[in-house]
């Protein structure tokens, strides 16, 4: 397979001709995605075609094939992908429609008490699975290991923190913010699962037709890491975190020192892009 052109958003009508003429290009609607590790499409009525773009992509969309394969032997309160077919090289993928529209933060906002409570209960009993089912070695041989995600953030903002200093910045308390990053960081120990890595708000899919409310999609990168991160990535209100852990059958003692963590990391992030960027166009000027 090493000898296939990379599929890209303009290339992909003559790759599916030369090498997937089964595939019937009329049946076909491009969902244009900048980015990304395959190129998808509607294709039909009810079926989504996803095809990878380059070696390392149809591994992953092969990986991901068989995760879920192995998901739908188990009842979920949330709708998962449901595969189809699999090439036997993994050139492409197929998985039934999710009849759903995307999250956003403002949807996420307006949420009924109804939904509200749904989503609390779904993600709650799912993210509890997915975070303590013990899965079989040939899905987690092929998982990576997350690098200590505290590790890499703490000593990025170190860095940003010094870069601050260095241009004497007075928008940020340099030394409680080192102090407390020092803190946090000594408390907060990564406490590894199975986590699907990539969740965020628009990952997660408000059904309008089957047995559950919500679905989530997009399990390519599941690995082993963090499970607090699959709680954050979503970027909650508060209080309905709140329920969703509520719901949620593990220990989650260490989330405020999470919270405040990824709130100090944002923080120093915004405060050094704006310097940064200053600093930048005060050097461009004297150029």
């Amino acid at each position: 397979m090493n000898d296939l052109p990379k599929v890209t958003n303009k290339n992909y009508k003559k790759y599916l001709r030369t090498y997937l003429p089964e595939i019937p290009i009329e049946k076909l609607e491009h969902i244009y995605r900048r980015g990304g590790d395959s190129i998808a499409f509607w294709y039909g009525d009810d079926r989504i075609l996803k095809v990878g773009r380059n070696d390392d992509s149809r591994t992953s969309m092969r990986f991901e094939f068989e995760l879920l394969t192995y998901l739908h032997q188990f009842d979920h309160a949330i709708t998962l992908p449901e595969p189809v077919t699999l090439h036997e090289e993994s050139l492409y993928v197929v998985y039934k429609r999710i009849d759903g529209e995307v999250l956003t933060p403002d949807a996420v906002a307006g949420f009924s008490p109804e939904q509200r409570s749904s989503f609390a209960e779904s993600m709650g009993s799912f993210l509890s699975f997915l975070h303590t089912h013990d899965f079989p070695t040939a899905l987690t041989d092929q998982m990576e290991v997350e690098e200590d995600t505290f590790d890499v953030l703490h000593r990025r903002s170190l860095r940003r923190l010094e870069f601050l200093r260095a241009h004497e910045d007075a928008h940020i308390d340099y030394e409680q913010s080192k102090a407390d990053l020092g803190r946090l960081h000594d408390v907060s120990h990564p406490d590894l699962a199975v986590i699907h890595c990539d969740l965020k708000i628009d990952h997660v899919l408000a059904t309008r037709s089957g047995l559950h409310d919500f679905s989530i999609i997009d399990f390519a990168d599941t690995l082993i890491g963090d499970r607090y991160g699959d709680l954050l990535r979503m970027e909650l209100p508060r209080d309905l975190l709140d329920m969703l852990c509520e719901q949620y059958a593990h220990d989650v003692s260490e989330l405020e020192n999470r919270i405040e963590f990824r709130n100090l990391d944002m923080e120093i992030g915004r405060v050094y892009k704006a310097v940064e960027k200053e600093h930048r166009q005060a050097l461009k000027e004297k150029s």
